[in-house]
């Protein structure tokens, strides 16, 4: 048996046992569904409230890099404090890259922009906000068999005058 450290692509043992899964189906489209709370400042992190759900739909370029489109919505509202938050609609486009850890987990990015809309609700009054910009995020995924893995992640998905990110977990699958 050998292993070669040459690149990420290259590292597996030989035919007889596989020690890296890859990454990502080489080639291949995926779909998957993240839930979680959003995170809109530090207030967030008083409840736990499972509040946001975001849909998946990707492509795998190579066993690495692949290239993802997100919508997103809540379903519950965030308490921050001084007023409640909920995330009227997200969309984004994405780029991914993961790296294998060992032959059932796996480490990744998300890189992109998004657009967001905000509902922030204060008594009576609902204020509307609409922000778009770059997006960063990361996490891990286990890898179950080579098209099914289950997902934990923390993204940051707009940074402005309007904060909203997400910590979740989720499922993907490849077609």
């Amino acid at each position: 048996m050998s292993l070669s450290l040459i690149s990420p692509k290259a590292m597996a043992w030989d035919d007889q046992q596989d020690i890296y899964a890859p990454a990502q189906q080489h080639d291949s489209f995926y779909f998957g569904l993240q839930v979680g709370q959003g995170i809109h400042n530090s207030e967030s992190f008083n409840d736990f409230n499972i509040s946001a759900y975001t849909g998946r739909l990707g492509y795998n370029h190579t066993n690495h890099l692949g290239f993802e489109v997100r919508l997103g919505q809540s379903w519950n509202e965030d308490d921050i404090g001084n007023g409640d938050r909920e995330l009227d609609q997200l969309t984004g486009l994405y780029v991914t890259y993961s790296y294998p850890i060992n032959r059932k987990l796996n480490i990744f990015g998300v890189a992109g922009v998004s657009d967001v809309d905000i509902n922030w609700i204060r008594g009576e009054n609902v204020d509307e906000y609409n922000e778009s910009g770059p997006s960063l995020g990361g996490g891990l995924e286990y890898v179950v068999n080579n098209k099914a893995r289950w997902t934990l992640e923390a993204m940051a998905y707009v940074e402005s005058d309007i904060n909203y990110g997400n910590i979740s977990g989720g499922f993907r699958i490849s077609f």
